[in-house]
């Protein structure tokens, strides 16, 4: 198999998703529309229970989980959202059919990438799946907005950003983080454009970057670097 074939290969790889609710009525209907949008994604697995959540993830390894916020235990999802970003790293959307304007910005938080009510239309969901697969957050605007303001408190209450970071940036890197932070929200393919790079490279980029601020997602990037521009520091 040639160089370009694996490329390819990687390239058109379907997006694993891990479903977890603890309806199985609501399990079975995710997974049907998982199905409908073969090739592009496939089911990784699925969980009706915390305990089921945390004992599959590891070996599924999925690219996204799809999870019902309480799971219909005493536990709201937020803590296990944080366990699955802190020992997976695992991009999580919150499917939940709460109306609480507070959610929202609470699995933000916690560490989610997305946010979907369920009564929303399928395609969503499914638009949910391939813009966090994307590097990207789904939030409604308001939400996104109140999340960054709590988040932008909590880091100002907090200590000062440090510095040793970003001085292990190589320059391409910092352009890179100069670039993100003009296209705030925009999909990754956008930025490689901007970059006059591949998508791929610019993701093994953005890995190396977080891994040197101690990141996890473009959203801890942009907060990152407005709390040193408030403090007076310079990229």
């Amino acid at each position: 198999m040639t160089q370009a074939t694996v490329m390819n290969c990687v390239a058109t790889a379907p997006i694993r998703v891990f479903l977890a609710d603890d309806h199985q009525s609501v399990l079975w209907g995710l997974e049907k529309l998982i199905e409908s949008a073969s090739p592009a994604m496939e089911l990784a697995g699925k969980a009706s229970s915390r305990a089921g959540v945390l004992e599959l993830i590891g070996e599924a390894r999925p690219d996204v989980m799809l999870l019902d916020f309480d799971l219909g235990e005493q536990q709201d999802g937020s803590s296990l959202i944080t366990e699955l970003r802190q020992r997976h790293n695992q991009k999580v959307i919150v499917l939940t059919g709460m109306r609480d304007e507070d959610v929202p910005q609470q699995v933000v938080l916690a560490g989610a990438y997305g946010f979907v009510h369920k009564s929303e239309p399928a395609k969503v969901i499914l638009d949910a799946i391939r813009h966090v697969h994307g590097g990207q957050l789904w939030l409604k605007s308001g939400a996104m907005s109140r999340a960054l303001a709590v988040l932008g408190m909590q880091q100002r209450s907090g200590k000062s950003p440090d510095t040793s970071g970003i001085a292990s940036l190589t320059v391409t890197e910092k352009r890179i983080v100069s670039t993100v932070l003009e296209h705030k929200g925009a999909p990754n393919k956008v930025i490689a454009s901007a970059l006059h790079i591949s998508v791929h490279t610019l993701r093994n980029h953005l890995a190396s970057i977080y891994s040197k601020l101690d990141l996890h997602h473009r959203l801890d990037l942009v907060l990152y670097v407005q709390q040193r521009k408030q403090s007076g520091a310079e990229l």
